[in-house]
């Protein structure tokens, strides 16, 4: 697929090796403080072995030049009990000559449209202070709300009560997750956790954590946990000061349906750190 604008060739994205390793050099030099993390193999993984489906997104070129690209990973969601195919927004990174001509705004739109046209009926996110306008305004999303952020110690409860959306997991989606090549996951209380530093762990995954066996993460007694959903009060929790929290985890959601799914609200969804944060 091709079209033009403004002298920019748009295609969609490829998962071959030799198109993998030319998003992998981009994404390294925009991230370049966190360019060790963008290895083939995580690229790989991440674009084209989910078994929900390959990346779905668009690249513009200047000539033989990335210039800008955008992708949305396949995943399925829990709405109102009905197993539904959407995509979870991830990369979107811009070519420090090429920023400033609304590159990632068309990308986006293509994807959606292509989306849209294939089945795909929603595209849910997490952005950032920077990023979340763009969404709201220009790419027609709505503003869930901002994650919880807290750190603490003690228990967390996860209610027994059925959300209007939840991520859908099962044996081989969970399993290619927790196969990051660029994280190592553990099991602590039935909760799937990660390591962050001496002391601390983030609270990673409950919804599907008894499908999977993991080693246990030790001497980690501090938690961190992200989403919504779960009940702190029986621990000792507090929210992270702004000048720690550098940024919202604004979560957003599109309907690509024309407006047959109900409204995502933070009171009905339950969302963890799993269901978007592939770091």
């Amino acid at each position: 697929m091709y079209m033009n604008y403004n002298g920019y060739r748009i295609e969609q994205v490829r998962t071959d090796d030799a198109a993998l390793r030319e998003s992998q050099a981009l994404l390294q030099l925009v991230f370049e403080k966190h360019a060790d993390k963008f290895s083939f193999d995580y690229v790989k993984w991440m674009y084209a072995e989910n078994p929900v489906g390959q990346i779905v997104g668009f690249n513009a070129y200047a000539d033989d030049i990335l210039a800008a690209h955008y992708v949305a990973m396949p995943i399925y969601l829990n709405i109102q009990g009905r197993k539904t195919l959407g995509l979870l927004s991830l990369n979107t990174v811009t070519h420090p000559d090429h920023r400033g001509k609304r590159l990632f705004t068309v990308l986006a739109e293509q994807t959606y449209q292509y989306a849209a046209e294939n089945g795909y009926q929603f595209v849910v996110g997490v952005a950032n202070a920077n990023s979340t306008h763009n969404f709201l305004k220009n790419l027609h999303f709505n503003l869930v709300g901002s994650l919880t952020l807290k750190v603490g110690f003690g228990t967390c409860i996860y209610p027994q009560r059925t959300y209007t959306f939840s991520h859908f997991w099962d044996q081989d989606t969970l399993g290619w997750r927790l196969r990051n090549p660029s994280m190592k996951y553990y099991k602590n209380d039935e909760i799937i956790t990660g390591p962050i530093a001496v002391g601390c762990k983030k609270l990673v995954c409950h919804n599907g954590a008894e499908m999977v066996s993991l080693p246990k993460l030790r001497f980690r007694p501090l938690n961190l946990y992200i989403g919504y959903g779960v009940e702190l009060r029986k621990g000792f929790y507090f929210s992270l000061p702004k000048f720690i929290k550098r940024s919202p985890f604004n979560l957003i959601f599109r309907d690509l349906t024309g407006g047959t799914l109900p409204q995502m609200t933070s009171d009905n969804v339950f969302f963890e750190l799993i269901d978007f944060d592939v770091a």
